[in-house]
């Protein structure tokens, strides 16, 4: 092989390492759930929320988490949202595994800071390996901490 051809391989093998990089190659985070599934099932429960699909909410939840329709909705319209107003965007999602590996976690856990109109709300939730929803917090917070 010349230097030019070479020189081309290298590149194209180069090029390929990050198209595989960064087309979605997300790492496991807690059994065989990537990031991207934890994210996505925290939008999920969030969108249901905003639009007041409070029972469908409770619905993806376990049944021993204990979380009714009305038990959500006490916990985020009563006790947040009357303080912080409507939805505008999520600023920042972080997930999170409960052990010291993904193999190691049983729980994996989600924590959206979301801006409101009248401040920063930060909704945690936690799910089990099968992505049902097992516990739930929503608060109020001063500011988002710096990325």
């Amino acid at each position: 092989m010349n230097v030019k051809m070479k020189k081309t391989a290298v590149f194209g093998l180069a090029f390929l390492l990050v198209l595989v990089l960064f087309t979605g190659c997300s790492a496991k985070v807690a059994g065989e759930l990537t990031e991207k599934d934890v994210t996505a099932a925290a939008e999920e429960l969030l969108f249901k929320f905003r639009s007041g699909q409070w029972e469908q909410a409770a619905d993806l939840f376990t049944e021993e988490s204990g979380f009714s329709g009305s038990k959500l909705y006490e916990r985020c319209r009563n006790n947040v949202w009357s303080k912080t107003g409507e939805y505008v965007e999520t600023e920042s999602t972080r997930v999170f595994g409960s052990g010291a590996s993904a193999e190691s976690s049983q729980f994996v856990t989600c924590v959206m800071l979301c801006a409101h109109e009248k401040g920063t709300v930060e909704y945690t939730f936690t799910f089990n390996l099968d992505l049902e929803a097992t516990d739930f917090s929503v608060k109020k917070v001063d500011a988002a901490p710096a990325s």
